[in-house]
């Protein structure tokens, strides 16, 4: 069980507690906020879809993105995302000095960017990753 997993399972048990005394109050102690604290932690990082128009992210990378294409249609693409596309190649993007964005790489065309991304989320780990707990 994951540590995103406990903490989980830790803010049902206390809610299960509370309903099942039927109490309109619910005593938190100490142990109990701790739990909580990490359990809130532990949703704010479950992935979801982050609109474009909301944030871009903070750093370089891979992203799992929705793209709008033409006659309305969304897929889902992998696609890297640059702080400053000039950095990544200074003739496909010889007029992006510091501007961010989406791209691609076209072993024939080269480098090109990628503009009708919707929305976007980090990749999850990789199986296998965080230490096995029973």
């Amino acid at each position: 069980m994951t540590k995103e997993e406990k903490a989980i399972k830790g803010l049902k048990d206390i809610l299960a507690e509370a309903t099942e005394t039927n109490n309109a109050v619910c005593y938190v102690t100490s142990d109990d906020a701790d739990v909580l604290k990490e359990a809130i932690k532990a949703l704010e990082q479950e992935p979801r879809w982050i609109p474009v128009s909301e944030k871009l992210p903070n750093k370089n990378g891979k992203y799992l993105t929705t793209i709008d294409r033409c006659m309305g249609g969304k897929c889902v693409e992998l696609l890297d995302f640059a702080l400053d596309l000039f950095k990544i190649d200074k003739f496909d993007f010889n007029d992006k000095k510091g501007v961010s964005g989406w791209y691609v790489y076209d072993a024939e065309w080269g480098y090109y960017e990628v503009d009708n991304v919707v929305a976007w989320m980090p990749l999850p780990q990789a199986y296998g990753t965080e230490s096995e707990e029973v």
